[in-house]
């Protein structure tokens, strides 16, 4: 067999982003955008601030119903279409 130059193996495929991410480690930052896990929290949570309403798309999965912590994942498409309105 003949090593070819442009052979399919060599070419990049394109970049690949996550729907849901969870949310940094404390001083940790978000992977695709920057912001910090504090700055995250208060695009996710509701607060007076945004009064009651975040602007950016989370779950928190528990594993169960009565559980008082779980993992927080937000929406990367939520998260960068605020930043685009911004």
């Amino acid at each position: 067999m003949k090593n070819d130059a442009n052979n399919s193996q060599t070419q990049t495929s394109p970049s690949i982003r996550p729907e849901w991410l969870q949310l940094p480690k404390s001083g940790r930052r978000c992977p695709i955008t920057g912001l910090s896990r504090s700055k995250l929290n208060e695009l996710v949570l509701p607060t007076q601030d945004n009064r009651g309403k975040p602007p950016v798309l989370s779950k928190s999965l528990k594993s169960s119903k009565w559980a008082k912590r779980g993992i927080r994942l937000y929406n990367v498409a939520s998260l960068l279409a605020w930043i685009e309105a911004q």
